[in-house]
């Protein structure tokens, strides 16, 4: 449900800031972001923002450590977001 996957999502940001932690931080974000998807949450108003927010969280991140694979999935998509 969406209230377990924004809790997780939180739950990773706090580690980030503590852990500085890619390898983890990109396992959580990949695993949140396909949670989104198989529960058909990426598509109603409220939904899609918070599927933003995890889209556009992990891209940084990804960009961030150089990691342009996980920066191309996540940005191919937030077009259709």
């Amino acid at each position: 449900p969406l209230p377990v996957l924004v809790e997780a999502f939180e739950s990773v940001r706090r580690r980030w800031k503590q852990q500085r932690d890619y390898p983890y931080a990109c396992e959580q974000l990949k695993a949140i972001r396909q949670d989104l998807t198989v529960q058909h949450l990426t598509h109603a108003s409220p939904r899609a923002r918070f599927a933003t927010q995890v889209y556009e969280a992990h891209a940084r991140l990804a960009l961030d450590h150089g990691d342009e694979g996980e920066f191309a999935q996540c940005q191919s998509q937030l077009v259709p977001l």
